[in-house]
């Protein structure tokens, strides 16, 4: 299976980073499946694991497809809230785009949030935060920083 050309849906693609809505995301210790919301298999991605270095079958030159994952560490989710996180990273120039939303089906009414931004440094990125329904001119500022954990 391979990589998934991004959806394009006009200026505000980056709204689900640039994924279809509704699509669903199955991590295996081996990498991660993305299946539509019928449940149909998009397209597959491995793990980057850096002991693989060199043994690709794409050329160094071309642009390599990045799909982020990831969830709210437990120790954090009683005081933050649970969350679910997916997004993309645009190869030809780092932008990175989260969406964040709630892993408990109850509290769907908190919503959606994407966050948009660059990395600074290896332990520092900056960005803005938007709801999706919202306009342009309501976004907010937004940084993360590494921890020494």
């Amino acid at each position: 299976m391979g990589n998934m050309a991004p959806v394009v849906q006009g200026e505000s693609g980056y709204l689900n980073a640039w994924l279809p809505l509704g699509c669903e995301f199955i991590e295996t210790s081996e990498g991660l499946t993305i299946k539509d919301a019928n449940g149909a298999s998009m397209a597959g991605y491995r793990t980057f694991d850096r002991t693989r270095r060199g043994r690709t079958r794409r050329a160094s030159c071309e642009p390599a497809d990045i799909i982020l994952t990831g969830e709210t560490d437990a120790q954090y989710s009683s005081a933050w809230g649970a969350f679910h996180f997916y997004g993309r990273v645009r190869p030809s120039d780092g932008l990175v785009i989260l969406v964040r939303q709630p892993a408990d089906p109850r509290v769907n009414h908190l919503g959606r949030d994407v966050f948009r931004g660059y990395m600074l440094s290896s332990e520092h990125m900056v960005g803005r935060r938007r709801l999706p329904g919202a306009k342009a001119s309501h976004e907010m500022l937004w940084n993360l920083r590494r921890s020494e954990e």
